[in-house]
């Protein structure tokens, strides 16, 4: 009779390199079957769990361990807010450690990745898949009703919204409240939002849209008045900001999401906490405080983006491009059509964009020669006194 290998009888290194390919759940149970597997897992926890979670999540394990790291930071959420000078200082500690997209090296040492910690950002990501797909649905039948052409969600599309999912909550659990220090209203909300690109930040809202209609729809009974919409709407637009992504799993449970509306409401009555009704950088919805001053002057701006390209991936000059254009065709509206506004294209892949407006959108190199000649006012967007945002997060 042929010799039976025993599975727990491989060698060290095969051992562990099937463990690092199972899911975080078969690894945990493969490695309770035999002392030597339990032993392989206990010596080896760290880099086992880490290899997992980089498997499970690829490019935005990054963005995974930020928001891990957002929900543990002694300062979040904090009410009263400190200080000004205090809090800037948080944030942008915090953005330089985990933030940074040219940054290589892991915010979290491997000697300190846990399994608890694999299986946390494991389960948050299958929440941002669920609502990425939802979201890409709700877009892509807005833009069908306006005659655009449906066609596949390609990977770089998909991971798009992912990552303005994670930038959104990361965000949410650090500053879920409207920041003001006096007459300084949301500067360190809208600074920290520097840390991801306009088009993140156009896609955000974006999406906040979509998440503000699914929880309204949860919430309202059916047929419900526009009235009755309208009265509802303060809580509605805050619900996020208090709970996150990861309550949305309670929008099928009526009695549930009920009494979260009602907690909702004595934080805002009887607490009187500012809940923020938006998840995104509002005050700059074209994205022009993402241009550099011109001579120092916020108020004037360049269309050299040569700091917005060195910032983010290759992957993203195709939105990049868009917001590009969309900018310029403010100040060349002779030469520049403007892309329609009913929808969302923040998150398209320039080839969706060229299928769906042919010869409208010249290329990131061609916009900048169109417009070397050309200055953006941005005094629509901001005050005289506001910092240079890409300046203070480090784009230069």
């Amino acid at each position: 009779m042929a010799h039976r290998t025993r599975l727990d009888s491989l060698p060290q290194e095969l051992t562990l390199m099937i463990f690092s390919n199972l899911d975080i759940h078969s690894f945990r149970a493969l490695a309770n079957t035999s002392p030597v597997f339990r032993s392989i897992s206990i010596r080896h926890h760290a880099t086992i769990t880490h290899r997992i979670t980089q498997n499970a999540l690829g490019d935005l394990m990054p963005f995974a361990i930020a928001v891990y790291a957002a929900s543990r930071a002694d300062w979040k959420a904090q009410w009263p807010l400190p200080g000004y000078d205090e809090l800037k200082g948080n944030i942008l500690q915090f953005g330089e450690q985990y933030l940074i997209r040219t940054q290589e090296a892991s915010a979290i040492r491997l000697p300190d990745f846990t399994f608890s910690m694999a299986l946390e950002m494991i389960n948050f990501h299958s929440i941002i898949e669920e609502w990425t797909s939802a979201y890409l649905e709700w877009s892509m039948d807005q833009a069908s009703q306006n005659d655009i052409q449906r066609s596949p969600f390609t990977a770089t599309e998909i991971k798009r919204v992912q990552l303005t999912l994670y930038a959104m909550e990361i965000s949410r659990e650090l500053l879920p409240f409207d920041i003001i220090h006096g007459d300084i209203v949301e500067i360190l909300w809208d600074m920290f939002w520097h840390y991801f690109s306009p088009w993140e930040n156009q896609l955000a809202w974006d999406i906040d849209d979509f998440l503000r209609d699914t929880i309204r729809k949860a919430y309202l009974p059916p047929g419900f008045t526009q009235q009755l919409a309208d009265a509802a709407e303060w809580l509605v637009t805050r619900w996020l900001s208090k709970f996150g992504l990861r309550s949305l799993s309670i929008l099928g449970d009526l009695p549930t999401l009920i009494t979260s509306f009602d907690d909702l409401e004595d934080d805002l009555d009887l607490r009187d906490l500012p809940f923020r009704p938006a998840r995104y950088c509002a005050t700059d919805f074209t994205g022009c405080t993402w241009l550099r001053p011109v001579g120092g002057d916020v108020m004037i701006r360049s269309f050299d983006i040569a700091h917005v390209l060195a910032r983010f991936p290759e992957e993203e000059r195709g939105p990049c491009n868009t917001w590009l254009f969309q900018i310029a065709s403010e100040v060349l509206p002779e030469d520049l059509n403007r892309l329609p506004a009913k929808y969302s294209t923040a998150w398209w892949d320039l080839t969706r964009v060229h299928a769906a407006f042919p010869d409208t959108v010249p290329g990131i190199d061609e916009l900048q020669v169109m417009a070397q000649n050309e200055e953006y006012e941005s005094g629509a967007y901001t005050f005289t006194t506001d910092p240079d945002y890409c300046r203070e997060t480090g784009y230069y």
